[in-house]
């Protein structure tokens, strides 16, 4: 029970840390605002043939009521811009209550001259489906679900909290990420197993796994001198306020460790958790056998574990793909330009360090497992 409270304590606080820091962000940030539907006026449109037929271009306007911010209650005519290439444009137009972002500018006396709407507020949905989560971690889960979302938010918080204001202030970004990675690694299974062998094991695995992907990178990237700088949102961070001189590659390649650590950790506790549970049911199993059960519990894990990882990178560039292979484009020329090959790159040191999480997970779980250590440190577990 002290230890659920605990638990509930820290989900508290990194909860409210992470609210606190989104409204702080709200009000710094005046526009764009959120602003409700109320009534359509003119819209029309025009076909565009200069990029072909099909493709359509309309401007609609709204008269809109703003929800927040210093003109909350105003109501003002706002412009929206829908686009649509062979689609129905009926479904980018805004309707009657629908939720809106609007941006506006104003005179000298602080009067709204003209708004735009940049976006649809989605957010409710979002939370919907985080809710549900949750509640389905909750329900299934029971007290392990509890510890799941406590690691979940815990993960989050450090990535945002700690991880991008350390990179924005300058400092190296594939050590801090391995060292932060190593960390929530540590803390989230302390958490959802607390300090048991099977804890330890994993623990050691992952992390192991984690920078054989981060070193891989690493060495190929920068023997194939991957930029980093071939995707429109990386050059956009040359303009940052901050105004931090980036390592590019760098950033890059801890964007692989992270991405990777996701599937590392599944890996290394289910070999260790498969084995443990092999070690209580059977106290008398020897090193070789715990070494035999655990790669082959590693061998099934690899078979979908690898292709998660692959084809969660590959869908990132499903578009681009599909575009290369409309235009018929070589594919010598597709694997070496930069963004492919930083994609490959990512996909396949994440693989690596994911298969070579199987054999150290299990050597570091069958000695444990297999010496009196266990004994010890298992035997004073309630």
């Amino acid at each position: 029970m002290k230890k659920h409270v605990i638990f509930f304590i820290t989900a508290i606080l990194l909860f409210t840390g992470l609210t606190a820091n989104a409204e702080d962000a709200g009000d710094e940030q005046v526009y764009p605002v959120r602003a409700k539907v109320i009534e359509l006026l003119e819209d029309y449109g025009e076909e565009e043939t200069s990029l072909g037929g099909g493709y359509y271009i309309e401007n609609q306007y709204v008269k809109v009521m703003i929800t927040e911010g210093e003109h909350r209650g105003k109501t003002v005519v706002a412009e929206h811009s829908a686009n649509a290439y062979f689609s129905d444009y009926e479904y980018y137009r805004l309707k009657k209550g629908d939720r809106v972002f609007v941006m506006y500018n104003t005179d000298e006396r602080g009067r709204i001259t003209d708004a735009y709407v940049t976006d649809l507020v989605r957010e409710g949905y979002i939370y919907f489906l985080l809710i549900l989560f949750f509640l389905l971690i909750l329900i299934l889960g029971k007290g392990q679900g509890f510890k799941t979302i406590i690691t979940l938010i815990f993960t989050v918080f450090v990535v945002i909290k700690v991880l991008i204001p350390l990179i924005l202030k300058g400092f190296p970004p594939v050590t801090t990420a391995v060292a932060l990675c190593s960390g929530i690694i540590i803390l989230c299974f302390l958490v959802i197993s607390g300090w048991r062998i099977k804890t330890f094991a994993a623990a050691l695995g992952t992390v192991t796994g984690v920078i054989a992907a981060g070193a891989f990178a690493l060495i190929i990237g920068s023997a194939a001198r991957l930029t980093g700088l071939a995707q429109e949102e990386t050059i956009m961070l040359m303009n940052i306020p901050q105004d931090v001189r980036f390592n590019f590659q760098g950033l890059l390649f801890a964007g692989i460790i992270i991405g990777a650590m996701g599937a590392v950790m599944d890996v290394g506790m289910s070999i260790a958790s498969a084995l443990n549970e092999i070690r209580e049911n059977n106290p008398d199993i020897n090193f070789r056998q715990l070494i035999r059960s655990g790669m082959n519990v590693g061998r099934d894990v690899m078979g979908t574990m690898t292709n998660t990882l692959v084809l969660a990178y590959t869908g990132g560039a499903l578009n681009i793909m599909i575009l290369f292979t409309a235009y018929k484009v070589p594919i010598a020329q597709i694997i070496n330009g930069d963004f492919i090959a930083s994609e490959i790159v990512r996909a396949l040191a994440g693989s690596i360090g994911l298969v070579l999480t199987i054999p150290v997970t299990t050597l570091v779980s069958a000695w444990l497992y297999s010496s009196r250590i266990y004994n010890k440190i298992e035997g004073t577990v309630d």
